[in-house]
């Protein structure tokens, strides 16, 4: 009997407090919002931060907050579907946002550059960077440590250790944790339909950024005397792409000098050859879509592609309604 007493104590105070709990989880409980509810549903939950609050909750609620004027197109993994969701939920109308996805710019693998000394500490690119820049002597390149691959939460990049870490673009939502992540400032988000990317940082003039990585751009200007739309200046020693004149033709990819990796990467490359077949209506969308003036016809008849002024940039193609223009030697 005297055993048996200090156990109905303490059921007995164990039921207690259990009443206790239930009463008060009733009586403080915070209610939410039902339209913060279906709200935070509609999201995708990656908890990413790249809306610019933290999670999924937090952007929800900002959403749902009384006179509220947050964009409902903030979610990058959600897409346009998302936003379609959320701006349904709330009664507005949903803006378009262009699907972007990270791009780094830098190829200076170590079979191409050149080391200052043997780094033997935290392998953290954050670490490293504040140590003399880094143990490359190309203060502007990638380290190789992979804080970007470990930030990613959906598995976009690939990492293998001391190589540069690569961007499996169709995976990546444009989330921007990499491009934080980054010290060096490498990784950029830029929207899905440009595929040419210069990729390098180096500022440094020709000569010298050739003394410290083989695939550096040297500003040689090649670039911009080709580009057909005027998009390319040097600035600092560095090409630098203004993507809103850029007509992402890949012309500058093809002319970059520099070897056994161009610095202008063009992820059509190598560009298929186009032609009108039989199908085309002579609409002349395609005429007014063609930044060279490279198609020729009269309204209604079949139309031509003057193959030595095309540049293959495939704008006619994505424009024809009628699938009237082929890519030959896909």
């Amino acid at each position: 009997m005297v055993t048996i007493a200090p156990i109905l104590i303490l059921a007995l105070l164990g039921l207690i407090f259990a009443i206790f709990l239930v009463i008060a989880s009733k009586k403080l409980a915070v209610e939410i919002n039902p339209i913060i509810e279906k709200l935070y549903e509609a999201l995708p939950k990656a908890n990413c931060g790249a809306c610019g609050y933290p999670g999924c909750m937090g952007y929800a609620e900002a959403l749902g907050a009384e006179n509220s004027k947050t964009a409902v197109n903030l979610c990058t993994p959600g897409g346009n579907d998302t936003a379609d969701k959320l701006a349904q939920i709330l009664g507005v109308k949903a803006e378009k946002s262009e699907r972007k996805t990270a791009r780094l710019k830098c190829r200076g693998e170590q079979e191409y550059i050149r080391y200052k000394y043997e780094y033997k500490g935290i392998k953290d690119c954050e670490v490293a960077a504040k140590l003399l820049t880094g143990p490359k002597y190309c203060e502007f390149g990638c380290l190789m440590f992979g804080n970007c691959f470990r930030v990613c939460k959906f598995g976009a990049m690939e990492y293998e250790e001391n190589r540069i870490p690569k961007i499996i673009e169709k995976k990546c939502v444009g989330c921007g944790a990499c491009v934080t992540a980054c010290p060096k400032n490498l990784i950029v988000l830029l929207p899905e339909k440009n595929h040419i990317v210069i990729e390098c940082k180096n500022e440094d003039k020709g000569k010298f950024a050739k003394s410290k990585c083989d695939v550096a751009c040297i500003a040689c200007g090649l670039c911009k005397k080709n580009c057909p739309a005027q998009a390319i200046e040097i600035i600092n020693n560095l090409a630098v792409i203004d993507y809103s004149k850029c007509i992402d033709c890949g012309r500058c990819s093809e002319v970059c000098p520099i070897k056994p990796i161009k610095v202008i990467s063009d992820s059509l490359a190598p560009r298929p050859k186009l032609e009108i077949t039989g199908d085309c209506k002579g609409c002349t969308l395609c005429v007014k879509k063609c930044p060279v003036n490279a198609i020729t016809g009269e309204k209604k008849q079949k139309h031509t592609i003057d193959q030595s002024k095309c540049i293959k940039c495939q704008n006619c193609y994505n424009a024809c309604r009628f699938n009237a223009i082929k890519l030959i030697g896909e």
